[in-house]
């Protein structure tokens, strides 16, 4: 999602003052949906005056831009246990004190012996809140012992509950804000995803292990130029008119003007998965027309849609005018350039519109440059037809879309049988049906979770795998000879079929973590003894860019743009934002607050300074 240098200043404003804006008398009057306004000082001008021309047009994004786009960084200082003797007893510095602190807040007994107990390790927590995020979403959090820590290893570990905070930089220290997140779970170290040899297990991940205590609100702010109360309410009312959404359980106006410049927008359902576009939208969203000058705009977008080099943004600005638009697109559907029918089938999916499905299916099948964007308008639909489409891709040839249609409908609805699963000791398990060749594919983020595609895929016969502490046989009539020694109560020893997921059921059953089940499948693959092959992360690359002069069918191009939501995480984003040179920058980046750039060694090095924020 886009941040441009308005938007950074504006979001560093509403940060430190919590939205509130100079203001003192009450404003008289309200609209529906957007509640009260405290009212400024109205400039003598008014800025929003229609131009000359009677067929003009003002569109929304003119005079406002976005904040809370970004991804906000929050932070502390925990505690990991369950190690097997690779933790260590922390130093005498500011970290330990502070953790030290939090653990007597918690009426923890004997603090330092648990500390120097080396089945513990002090940790500095991470995390990245994602834009629009809700109160009790959860997200995933980074772990990593600090560079005075002597722990060889996390794998194993277990991170206990702990509270995640803001920060930003002032002044050269960094400022603590208040609780946005909690924290706790089983921890990935990074080496496991890693096929490479990499000896550092200090570092890794827990699976949607934070939750949010609070939401994330989105919004559009007033330029300066344009600031004013009658501003704040004409872009309210437009936007109101055009979307709405249920707020407990009351249909309601998306948009609610907070004061003179500051409109707070709720999400629509449709756009959950794709907040970057819904604030496209409404960027294109006319807020002020003259007498006859919407025929006039519809007309010229028609004319647009029809070139490639401006039909995106072109059907953008029909999804914004509504129902009105529909025809248009529909027309769009039935052109001969692929291009063109994907931007017209795009927007018509995000307006409900049930014709769009089956050509956003047709075109995730066939073009690589548009699949993940079409993936995800399939996935904003209620429609059978749209379930359809994504089922089907469940056979395609290539990994990534068939894990990239799981995943949306998996967003679109958890209990389709298509895709159900279930909850195994730590992790998820789904056995899906799929023509293709076998793959068994394990998450990286979001949660951990295994997913079989092929529900009936088999270990080839004579497989043999012998791990640390476990020892997995085939003999004969597609039965396997399980053994997990040391396990708690000594040895244990199970027959299964040597159907993939019954394995993999069996394997959890035993105790199995998830990394240990990733490492004697990835030795299976490499030896021949699998069916099929194994995949992790299967998801597209946000680096991946459309080039209109390629073949179609080139796997590398991708769709302008970062990636939605659906196909999105913290590091990938923020990855990409530095890579594109738009949006984020290096410095907002390191520091959410982007006045002065850190690295990452200095800021865990900074950690001691955090001081309870005093305004």
């Amino acid at each position: 999602m886009d941040a441009s240098g308005d938007e950074q200043t504006l979001n560093r404003f509403l940060d430190r003052r919590r939205f509130l804006i100079a203001g003192t008398a009450s404003l008289t009057g309200s609209i529906s949906g957007c509640g009260y306004l405290i009212r400024g000082k109205d400039s003598d001008a008014d800025p929003l005056s229609v131009a000359e021309d009677p067929d003009s047009t003002r569109f929304i994004g003119e005079i406002a831009g976005t904040w809370g786009t970004r991804f906000s960084q929050v932070q502390s200082v925990g505690l990991v246990t369950n190690l097997k003797e690779t933790g260590s007893d922390p130093p005498a510095d500011e970290l330990r004190t502070r953790l030290i602190n939090e653990m007597k807040i918690n009426k923890v007994m004997n603090p330092n012996e648990i500390l120097a107990d080396p089945s513990t390790s002090l940790v500095v927590v991470r995390g990245w809140l994602p834009p629009g995020i809700q109160k009790g979403d959860s997200y995933d959090i980074e772990v990593v012992a600090p560079p005075r820590s002597k722990t060889a290893s996390l794998r194993d570990g277990t991170l206990m509950p702990t509270q995640l905070r803001r920060t930003e930089r002032r002044g050269g220290e960094l400022h603590q804000g208040h609780v946005s997140s909690s924290a706790a779970g089983a921890i990935l170290v990074d080496s496991i995803f890693s096929e490479e040899s990499d000896s550092n297990e200090s570092r890794g991940r827990i699976l949607g292990g934070g939750v949010a205590v609070q939401s994330r609100p989105i919004g559009l702010y007033i330029r300066d130029e344009s600031g004013s109360v009658s501003a704040s309410l004409l872009v309210a009312s437009a936007i109101n008119r055009r979307f709405d959404t249920f707020k407990d359980g009351s249909k309601t106006g998306v948009a609610t003007p907070k004061d003179n410049r500051i409109i707070e927008l709720l999400v629509p359902r449709a756009y959950r998965l794709n907040i970057g576009r819904y604030l496209a939208v409404i960027r294109n969203l006319p807020f002020r027309e003259s007498n006859g000058s919407r025929q006039v705009l519809m007309t010229q977008l028609e004319s647009e849609l029809r070139e490639p080099v401006v039909a995106e943004q072109a059907a953008k600005k029909l999804e914004a005018l509504g129902e009105a638009a529909v025809p248009i697109l529909l027309r769009g559907l039935t052109l001969d350039n692929s291009e063109i029918r994907f931007y017209a089938a795009e927007s018509l999916a995000y307006m409900g519109e049930v014709q769009a499905a089956s050509v956003l299916g047709e075109i995730a099948a066939t073009s690589p440059a548009f699949r993940w964007h079409a993936i995800t308008a399939l996935a904003s639909m209620d429609d059978v037809e749209a379930g359809v489409a994504l089922s089907n891709l469940l056979h395609h040839p290539n990994i990534e879309t068939r894990y990239g249609s799981f995943r949306a409908m998996f967003a679109r609805s958890p209990q389709d049988p298509t895709i159900a699963g279930k909850r195994l000791s730590s992790f998820y398990l789904h056995s899906v049906v799929s023509d293709s060749e076998p793959f068994v594919h394990f998450s990286r983020v979001r949660r951990p979770e295994i997913v079989v595609f092929g529900h009936d895929q088999r270990v080839r016969s004579g497989f043999l795998y012998v791990g640390q502490g476990l020892t997995v046989k085939a003999i004969g009539e597609g039965q396997l000879d399980i053994t997990l020694y040391g396990a708690s109560g000594g040895d244990q020893k199970v027959v299964c079929s040597d159907r993939v997921s019954d394995l993999i059921e069996t394997l959890s059953g035993m105790g199995v973590t998830y990394g240990k089940m990733l490492a004697m499948f990835r030795t299976a693959e490499r030896e021949g003894q699998l069916q099929g092959k194994v995949a992790v992360h299967a998801v597209p690359n946000p680096k991946r860019r459309y080039d209109r002069e390629s073949t179609e069918g080139q796997e590398a191009a991708m769709h302008q743009g970062p990636l939605p939501d659906l196909f999105n995480d913290s590091q990938r984003e923020r990855e990409w934002q530095t890579s594109s040179g738009t949006g984020l920058s290096e410095a907002d980046l390191e520091m959410v607050d982007g006045e002065e750039k850190v690295s990452k060694l200095q800021q865990m090095g900074d950690f001691f300074k955090i001081k309870k924020r005093t305004d």
